[in-house]
This record gives structure tokens, C-alpha cells and sequence, in this order.
């Protein structure tokens, strides 16, 4: 999700589709990476179709250390 997120903001069933991950798997790290502020819902939380979603300073961070270290 970060390294696709990292490309541009996108909604659940463009991270499904661009990866290959099935919409509950991406839908459940969303969640999990929100709690852990890597990500962040870039709409109102009220808003149920379309929800767009990007990467968080902290995500970037993240996302570009696991590549320098070869973790991805």
C-alpha cells in the first residue's frame, strides 16, 4: 500500500486494482496503517463511496527506508 500510495493518493478499489490485493486485504491496511498515522484519508470521514486515501509524511519516511534497505 505505501509503495503504491507513495506514487499519488487513490481510492480502496485503485490500491485493489493496481496491486492485485483483494479489496477486504487493502481495506484492512488501510485501517491498520491509519492507526499507525502512515496513511490518512484525504475526504470527509462521512463520505462512504470514493474515499481517497494518501501517504502521511511519517509513511514516506517509512516507506523510504524499507526500499533503501532493501525491505521491499
Amino acid at each position: 500500500m505505501l509503495e503504491r500510495l507513495f506514487e499519488g493518493p487513490a481510492t480502496p478499489s485503485q490500491l485493489a486494482t493496481d496491486t492485485g490485493i483483494a479489496i477486504t486485504h487493502v481495506s484492512r491496511s488501510l485501517s491498520d496503517l491509519r492507526e499507525q498515522e502512515m496513511v490518512e484519508l484525504l475526504v470527509s470521514e462521512e463520505q462512504r463511496k470514493g474515499r481517497v486515501y494518501g501517504i502521511t509524511e511519517r509513511g514516506e519516511r517509512v516507506w523510504r527506508r524499507l526500499n533503501a534497505e532493501g525491505l521491499v
